[in-house]
C-alpha cells in the first residue's frame, strides 16, 4: 500500500463497503488479525500495509482500486524525491536540486507528498550545513496539517531534525526543549512509530546528559531502548553507559558492558563508536588508578593492525575523503593526546603516524585537523625526541594551517609554544606565565567533562 495514503479515509471506505455487503467485522478479520487491530484499521488508528489491505480486499471481494484514492502524479513525484534523497546522501547536490525542482511543478496536485517533498528540501540544506534554510522547511512541516500516518512520521522526523540543528549550532538547551515538544507530540499520536519514539527519547537523553540532568536522561534512554530496533541497541547501550558514568554510577557491570560494546563495534568495523567506548574505558581506568599504560598499548596495537591494513586500499580509492574518515582521523588525534598526557610517547607516536598516513593518502583538506596533527608531531619532538629543530618545524607547519583562524585558541597555544622555543617570551612575563599555565592545564588534564563529552554520540533524526 502507498505509505502516503490517508489511512483514516481508507478505514472509512473499508467500513462502508463491508456494511454495504452485509458483513460483520468478524467476517473480515477472523483468521487474519485480532479484532482490536481490525477495529483500529476501520477507525484509521492502526498501521495498514500492502499485505493487510490485500487480505481485506479478498475478504470483501473487491479490487484495491475501490479503496485507494488516486493522485495522478504520485509515482512521478515519489521517483523524483527518492532520486533526490539518494543524490543528497552521496553528495550530488546539483543533481538532487534538479530532481526536487522537477517535483515542485506537480506537488500542488499531489497533496499526500507535500511534507515528504518539504523534508527532502530540508535534508538538502542540512547536508550542506545551510541550517537557516533547512529550518524554514522544517517549520513549514511542523505547521502543516497532517493527513496520513506518513505525514505524522515526517512531522516527528522534522521535530528531531530541528533538535539536531540546534545541537549543531551549540544550542543544546534549545535542542532539549525541542525534544520535549516531540515527546509531547508523540503522546497524542495513536500509531506505534517505534523507530521515531526511540530516536526522540534517545535524543532527549543525549541532550540532558550534556545538561547534566542525569536522572531524567536515564529515564529517557530506558524509554529509547524499549522502542529501539536491534541494530541500534549497541549505540543506545553506549549512551546509557555514558549516562551512568557521568552520574557516578559506574560499576563492574558497566565495565563488562563497555568491553562487550568495544568488541561489537570493532567487529563491525565501526571504528568511530569503538573509540567512543575507549574514552569511557580510559575515564574509568583513570578513576581507579589502573594501568593506563597497558590499556593504551593494547588499544594502540589493535587500531594499528586494523587501520594499517586499510591504508593501501584507501590510497587506491579515487573518491573524495568522507566525513566518516575525517571523524576517524580526529579520533586518532584525540587518542594520541590521551597517550601524550599519560607520557606513553611510543603509543602517542603510533596514533599520530596513523592519522598522518590516512590524512595524506586520502588527500585531507581540513586545516584544523592538519594543525592538530603537526602540533602532536611538535610535542613528540619536544618530549620524546628532544629535538628543538623538529619541534619548531612542526609548529610552523601547524601555524600555516591556522592562518585562516587568526583568533583561535589553538593558534594562541602554538604561538606561545614557538615563542617559548625561540626565547621570545622575555619582557612579557605576565602574558607568558598566563599562557604557560593555560597551556599546561589544556594539555596535562583531559578533564572529566571533556573526556566524556568526546564519547557522546551525535543525535539522530
Amino acid at each position: 500500500m502507498d505509505i502516503t495514503i490517508n489511512q483514516a479515509e481508507i478505514g472509512r471506505r473499508i467500513r462502508d463497503i463491508r456494511k454495504k455487503k452485509g458483513l460483520t467485522q468478524k467476517d473480515v478479520w477472523d483468521g487474519l488479525f485480532s479484532s482490536g487491530k481490525y477495529s483500529g484499521i476501520e477507525r484509521g488508528t492502526s498501521n495498514l500495509d500492502d499485505k493487510d489491505l490485500e487480505q481485506i480486499c479478498i475478504r470483501l471481494g473487491i479490487d484495491k482500486k475501490e479503496i485507494l484514492p488516486e493522485e495522478p502524479d504520485i509515482e512521478k513525484i515519489k521517483s523524483n524525491i527518492v532520486t533526490a534523497l539518494f543524490n543528497i546522501q552521496t553528495g550530488l547536490f546539483h543533481a538532487a536540486k534538479t530532481s526536487l525542482e522537477e517535483a515542485r511543478t506537480d506537488i500542488a496536485s499531489t497533496p499526500s507528498m507535500k511534507l515528504y517533498f518539504l523534508f527532502a528540501w530540508a535534508q538538502f540544506h542540512i547536508h550542506q550545513e545551510q541550517y537557516n534554510d533547512a529550518t524554514t522547511y522544517l517549520n513549514q512541516i511542523i505547521n502543516e496539517k497532517t493527513i496520513s500516518f506518513f505525514d505524522q512520521e515526517i512531522k516527528i522526523r522534522a521535530y528531531n531534525a530541528l533538535a539536531y540543528i540546534s545541537y549543531k549550532n551549540l544550542k543544546v538547551a534549545d535542542a532539549a526543549e525541542i525534544s520535549e515538544q516531540t515527546i509531547d507530540y508523540l503522546l497524542n499520536v495513536n500509531a506505534e512509530f517505534k523507530r521515531e519514539r526511540a530516536i526522540t527519547y534517545y535524543n532527549a537523553a543525549l541532550f540532558h546528559c550534556y545538561l547534566n540532568n542525569f536522572q531524567y536522561a536515564r529515564e529517557c534512554i530506558y524509554q529509547a531502548i524499549r522502542y529501539c530496533e536491534p541494530e541500534s541497541l549497541n549505540l543506545y547501550t553506549l549512551l546509557s553507559s555514558i549516562i551512568e558514568i557521568q552520574a557516578g554510577m559506574y560499576s563492574r557491570n558497566i565495565k563488562k558492558t563497555l568491553e562487550d560494546l568495544a568488541e561489537a563495534f570493532f567487529r563491525t568495523n565501526d571504528i568511530l563508536n569503538w573509540t567512543k567506548v575507549l574514552y569511557c574505558q580510559y575515564y574509568i581506568y583513570r578513576k581507579e588508578n589502573s594501568s593506563i599504560a597497558d590499556f593504551l598499548v593494547n588499544v594502540g596495537q589493535k587500531i594499528a593492525n586494523e587501520l594499517n591494513s586499510n591504508i593501501q586500499a584507501l590510497s587506491n580509492s579515487t573518491r573524495e575523503i568522507s566525513d566518516f574518515e575525517k571523524q576517524n582521523i580526529d579520533t586518532l588525534i584525540k587518542l594520541s593526546q590521551i597517550a601524550y598526557v599519560e607520557k606513553d610517547y611510543n603509543t602517542c607516536r603510533r596514533f599520530v603516524l596513523l592519522s598522518y598516513s590516512i590524512a595524506q593518502d586520502r588527500n585531507l583538506k581540513d586545516d584544523l585537523l592538519w594543525a592538530q596533527i603537526y602540533a602532536m608531531y611538535a610535542r613528540i619532538a619536544k618530549d620524546f625526541l628532544k629535538d628543538p629543530a623538529q619541534e619548531e618545524m612542526y609548529l610552523d607547519r601547524a601555524l600555516e594551517h591556522l592562518e585562516s583562524y587568526p583568533d583561535s585558541v589553538q593558534r594562541a597555544i602554538f604561538l606561545y609554544e614557538k615563542a617559548r622555543l625561540t626565547n621570545q617570551l622575555q619582557g612579557y612575563t605576565i602574558v607568558g606565565e598566563a599562557a604557560r599555565i593555560f597551556n599546561q592545564h589544556f594539555l596535562a588534564t583531559y578533564s572529566d567533562t571533556r573526556l566524556l563529552t568526546s564519547s557522546l554520540p551525535i543525535p539522530q533524526y
